[in-house]
């Protein structure tokens, strides 16, 4: 497998749980070092707590948000920065199933599937979301605020120089029967844009017996 975190590049990994299960909840950040600048214990403070006055107090306080790990580039030889917290969420009204989510689009200036990322988001109250599973326009606006926030004050840190999305550069057999060869490693795409979409989306994997 190539690179997928370069060398002055990290990836900032957002840690929540839900009330009566104990398994992780994760979303995910790639960020880009600014000229001169190091990642350090500092910055990955810094990174909780942006999260946590954004887009934390959209989510219901039957979540905790449990801190961050800031793995340093590149793979495999980088630092891994842990910061704990267990701070809850700033709503107290009933939220949706934990595999029920807002959806944010990470934009680019470029096309191609490749260039997108997304962001789920648990912790919804259920009031904000009709049957059809639209955002009420309130909601929608209030979260759109958050994401906005989220990248601009990330993108503002004295560390980053920009929010970024990995590739993965997997390993490729170039002859039938050969051995896999290692493939050149695709640079990071600049995240323009936080897109809130007015639907919400699922993950299986957060709801699973």
């Amino acid at each position: 497998m190539g690179i997928r975190v370069p060398a002055d590049h990290a990836e900032v990994i957002y840690r929540m749980t839900c009330a009566g299960d104990p398994e992780e909840m994760l979303v995910t950040l790639g960020v880009a070092e600014n000229f001169g600048e190091t990642f350090t214990q500092t910055a990955a403070e810094q990174f909780a707590t942006i999260f946590q006055t954004t887009i934390l107090t959209s989510m219901s306080n039957q979540y905790t948000f449990r801190g961050v790990h800031v793995r340093v580039g590149p793979d495999g030889l980088g630092q891994v920065l842990v910061v704990e917290r267990a701070v809850l969420g700033s709503s107290v009204a009933s939220p949706v199933p934990p595999n029920t989510a807002v959806l944010i689009a990470k934009q680019t200036g470029l096309g191609g599937r490749r260039n997108r990322g997304r962001a789920y988001i648990p912790g919804i109250d259920e009031a904000l979301v009709d049957p059809a599973g639209n955002l009420t326009p309130g909601a929608l606006t209030a979260f759109q605020t958050d994401a906005t926030a989220w990248l601009a004050e990330t993108a503002a840190m004295a560390e980053v120089s920009e929010v970024v999305i990995f590739h993965s550069t997997p390993d490729k057999q170039e002859v039938p029967g050969g051995p896999l060869v290692p493939q050149p490693a695709i640079a990071p795409t600049a995240v323009t844009s936080m897109v809130v979409r007015p639907k919400v989306a699922t993950q299986r994997r957060r709801l699973r017996p």
